[in-house]
């Protein structure tokens, strides 16, 4: 036993091990933890510490190798610099879950890299269980408390591959809860989420469930209501006042060729605007005085202006004179997400190009006076979700196929920077208050660069940090559910 323990200490000291360690099974120690220290409940710690964990050289209050404490709890729930290790409620999305576990059918399987260490990490199936079980119940600390429940700023993230809505700490970088958003089999695909102005609220689309979901944006994050609104729901908009949300329609068989208005107190479709030319309508956004909403068809490849209160058509413009009007569209400029100026002056236009393409995508920008085009503005591959800096002075965009983000000055309408390898498949991008980080959901579809390499082959969503003083994006990463997409923080 002291031969293992002297080759393991060793270990740890070679690989940095940024993780927590079950090794020496059968092995216990005795010890005293200061009187500040929140405890485990009582079978759990007798757990850890008989599983080896809490071990000199280890994970204890003392040594905290990786810089992970399981000696106290509230220092476990507070995770490391590599993010959140253990999940309340999630413990199938806990890194925790994927050092110990080696049955790629329980949940996922994460490696250390060194087949000794993974040796010493990897725990019995029913050990395994038993810790699941515990972090399914809320993972609580030895007084019944749940870690995370009255973080003021939150980043929610969905994640399309898993039916979860990630809530983030942002002032942590910390994963901090995975709601779920449906129980059936069939994948429902959260795809974009919202607020209200006021920040109560957040509306989430099942782009394959046909549904808007209402939900409390405090915890315990409880659904309040779902809408039925078509087929494909994509993007939202909420009036300023809360009282009403609109709906694009992401149909691409062009079946349903619309936009809906509904009733955010009762969640009831209220009316329904339909044009042959709206094949797959898909971004939507709401001018500052809940006038007028501007959407674009991403088959059809229109641009609309759309009056709210009669939910009528102002102005409708082809992408390209070659666009026909019978919503048909091109194929060569696909419209995604679009956002207004800060200024309301101008619509900036994500447009994806062809399907299958090397060619760079552009944002396109219109008067959102009458339409009247104004620029191309060429960006990275596949220009997905856009955002604006706190500040309204740059305009970030996501390039899926470049694995790149690019800055456009607002003023002069014209890329400044590309900050490539932002990671796998960027989809979104929010800012911090302060405008000090960008948060960057990634797809992650393709690859996984994750701080520890995944073994199984379940999706894990690894979301990215940049620092926007310099465009450095950082090595810390936020892992999620699977195929993280959109992205909105509240303060």
């Amino acid at each position: 036993m002291k031969r293992v323990k002297k080759y393991f200490v060793v270990s740890v000291l070679s690989f940095i091990v940024y993780t927590f360690a079950f090794w020496f099974q059968g092995c216990e120690q005795d010890f005293l933890l200061p009187e500040n220290v929140v405890r485990f409940p009582v079978a759990i710690e007798t757990e850890l510490n008989a599983s080896g964990c809490n071990a000199t050289s280890c994970h204890n209050n003392e040594d905290q190798a990786g810089g992970l404490n399981l000696e106290d709890w509230t220092k476990t729930m507070n995770g490391t610099k590599n993010g959140a290790i253990i999940v309340p409620y999630s413990s199938f999305w806990s890194h925790f879950t994927a050092i110990i576990n080696s049955d790629t059918n329980v949940a996922p399987v994460k490696s250390l890299l060194n087949p000794e260490l993974d040796q010493f990490h990897k725990l019995s199936p029913e050990k395994v269980e038993f810790f699941m079980n515990y972090i399914d119940d809320g993972a609580k600390d030895v007084n019944g408390n749940v870690a995370h429940t009255s973080i003021s700023k939150k980043l929610f993230i969905t994640n399309e591959g898993s039916d979860l809505l990630a809530v983030i700490d942002p002032d942590r970088f910390l994963l901090t809860r995975l709601v779920k958003l449906d129980d059936a089999q069939q994948l429902k695909a959260p795809h974009y989420v919202i607020a209200d102005k006021a920040k109560d609220f957040v509306y989430v689309s099942m782009i394959s469930g046909g549904q808007i979901l209402k939900i409390d944006a405090n915890y315990p994050y409880t659904i309040l209501g779902a809408a039925n609104v078509g087929d494909n729901p994509a993007h939202i908009a909420i009036s300023p006042d809360g009282t009403t949300g609109f709906v694009t329609n992401y149909n691409v068989a062009g079946v349903e060729r619309d936009i809906r208005k509904f009733n955010t107190a009762t969640m009831q479709v209220t009316d329904t605007l339909s044009d042959i030319r709206m094949t797959a309508t898909h971004g939507i956004v709401i001018s500052s005085d809940g006038q007028y909403i501007y959407t674009t068809a991403s088959h059809g490849e229109w641009v609309f202006k759309i009056s709210t209160a009669e939910l009528e058509i102002e102005y409708a413009v082809p992408m390209s004179p070659q666009v026909p009007p019978n919503g048909n569209g091109t194929g060569l400029i696909r419209p995604f997400d679009k956002k207004l100026s800060p200024d309301g002056n101008y619509l900036f236009v994500c447009c994806i190009g062809p399907a299958n393409t090397t060619d760079n995508g552009v944002v396109k920008v219109y008067k959102s006076s009458d339409l009247q085009f104004v620029r191309d503005i060429e960006v990275g591959r596949s220009p997905l979700l856009l955002s604006f800096t706190p500040d309204g002075q740059q305009l970030w965009v996501c390039n899926r196929n470049s694995n790149s983000v690019s800055v456009i000055d607002v003023a002069t309408q014209t890329v400044i920077r590309t900050i490539p390898n932002v990671g796998l498949q960027p989809h979104g991008i929010v800012f911090s208050p302060d405008g000090q980080y960008a948060f960057i959901s990634n797809e992650s579809l393709e690859g996984f660069n994750g701080h520890h390499p995944l073994v199984s082959s379940t999706s894990i969503g690894v979301n990215s940090i940049i620092r926007t003083s310099d465009y450095t994006v950082l090595q810390q990463v936020i892992e999620t559910g699977s195929v993280p997409a959109g992205i909105i923080l509240l303060d």
